[in-house]
Parts: C-alpha cells; structure tokens; sequence
C-alpha cells in the first residue's frame, strides 16, 4: 500500500508542475533516455554507456563540484539535451 500513496502522491505533484507550466507557457519537452545519449553521446549511444561515463562528462563540462551520483548526472544531461533541442543549438 505504501507503493501506491508515493505513486499517487508523484503523480499528483507531475500533474501540478505540468499545470503550472502550461499556465506560464512554458514548453515542456519529455526526453527518453535514448534520445538524449544519442544528443550528447553521438559515437556511443548505441553502446550500453556505463554510469561512470555519464558522470565523467559531467564532471568535464561543469568541473569536479558536479557529485559522483549518477541520478545527478542524468538529470544534467537530460537538462542539456532539452535545451538544446528547445533553444536548437548545441551547448
């Protein structure tokens, strides 16, 4: 049962940030996993990346205050790939 409230309670804070963007009109773009390693991992994307790889690139582009945690370096690169898919240059 404890699956089902945090279940609920996700989708309900989606369903909140979402209204809220759409309110602003602010676009929101939702980026699979594979379309974002293609974007910035052109040569490897068809390879199974390993996490360390990930956060490497991370850490390169934004220095080494970017934390060890792949979550976080996930999350920067869909942040990155959505950009640049909205703004259509690259970063």
């Amino acid at each position: 049962s404890q699956g089902v409230v945090s279940m609920f309670t996700f989708g309900y804070s989606f369903g909140g940030i979402v209204g809220c963007c759409e309110t602003l009109e602010i676009p929101i773009l939702f980026i699979q996993p594979t379309i974002w390693k293609k974007v910035l991992f052109p040569e490897k994307w068809k390879e199974k990346l390993q996490k360390s790889d990930i956060i490497a690139y991370c850490q390169t582009r934004f220095g080494s205050k970017i934390p060890k945690h792949d979550g976080i370096a996930d999350a920067i690169c869909i942040a990155l790939c959505g950009i640049e898919k909205i703004c259509n240059k690259k970063i």
